[in-house]
């Protein structure tokens, strides 16, 4: 599986890069914006690297893969079978029964609702939206996604004029512009294992979780560089 990179730092570690560059079958930078603006619209960058690099690859699926994600199974042990207009979001929800500190969508969101509805964007892509799509709306906060090439084609013509943050623009647009969302099987473990607000996995946790059963194991954050003899001792 080609594996292609997609670059957000800053020109001055370019060179620093480099390493990692080499075992890439690609690696596109995006123009530097600041962090704040990366994070809320990391569906402009991805929608950008299609149109500009990702159109001259032969492929049929996206799988969008977190930097700081490390996946200790195949890929077919966390994704099912896709047809070309699907979209898989682990973390796929309706908007309105989101909650920020609740990874897992099956589980029952408490009191507090998503911080992101409450700024000054949220009502202008409100106001977009009713005047341009209609239809439900959706909000996401996944590891990682897998979308098809028509997907990635139609999204990326359509993102770029519609205000707002990405984890409620992308499943709803996408699903407004023809596609059908997946929320997948993933049990308890897989949320629990991908946790945002954890420290760092270190390298010796992750080895005893690489001794466990396989299954849908991975690990997050990790920041390590380690090979994949050292994962597995």
């Amino acid at each position: 599986m080609p594996v292609h990179g997609l670059y957000t730092g800053g020109a001055e570690e370019w060179d620093a890069f480099a390493p990692v560059r080499r075992l890439l079958d690609s690696c596109w930078a995006h123009p530097p914006r600041p962090e704040n603006w990366l994070w809320s619209n990391y569906d402009l960058v991805i929608s950008r690297w299609f149109e500009e690099e990702g159109t001259t690859h032969p492929f049929d699926y996206l799988w969008v893969h977190s930097w700081d994600l490390l996946l200790l199974d195949p890929l077919h042990h966390f994704v099912p079978s896709l047809q070309p207009d699907e979209v898989l979001l682990p973390g796929l929800r309706p908007l309105d029964q989101m909650d920020e500190r609740v990874l897992d969508p099956l589980q029952s969101p408490g009191e507090a609702r998503w911080s992101w509805l409450r700024e000054p964007e949220f009502q202008r892509f409100l106001a977009h939206w009713k005047e341009h799509y209609g239809g439900p709306l959706y909000c996401e906060v996944s590891p990682f996604g897998l979308l098809g090439r028509e997907v990635c084609r139609r999204y990326a013509a359509a993102a770029p004029s519609v205000p707002g943050h990405n984890e409620y623009r992308f499943p709803s647009l996408a699903a407004a512009l023809g596609a059908r969302l997946l929320q997948g099987g993933f049990g308890p473990d897989f949320w629990r294992l991908y946790d945002p607000d954890r420290k760092p996995w270190s390298l010796a946790e992750v080895q005893k979780l690489a001794r466990q059963p396989a299954g849908q194991r991975l690990c997050h954050p990790f920041y390590y560089p380690a090979t994949e003899a050292e994962l597995r001792c």
